[in-house]
């Protein structure tokens, strides 16, 4: 029979955490508003995927190869 190893239920925390200010940091722990700026969209990263149009054909012309091929298989 294998032994059963019981793992203790850890508390949950009940406060929050208070991270450090780091006053090294660029702008030294100020709050700094910058402007709002016009974004070029032509400028932007292309998300997305790309066509699906080559793999319906590839999908296409191996259907059809598959049919020309039952058609024109050898018949006993």
């Amino acid at each position: 029979m294998p032994e059963v190893v019981l793992i203790p239920e850890d508390q949950t925390p009940k406060g929050s955490v208070v991270a450090p200010i780091e006053t090294d940091a660029v702008g030294s722990g100020t709050n700094e508003t910058l402007p709002d700026e016009e974004v070029p969209l032509d400028k932007l990263p292309k998300t997305g995927e790309s066509s699906a149009l080559p793999f319906y054909l590839i999908g296409f012309i191996m259907i059809a190869v598959g049919y020309i091929f039952k058609k024109t298989g050898k018949r006993n």
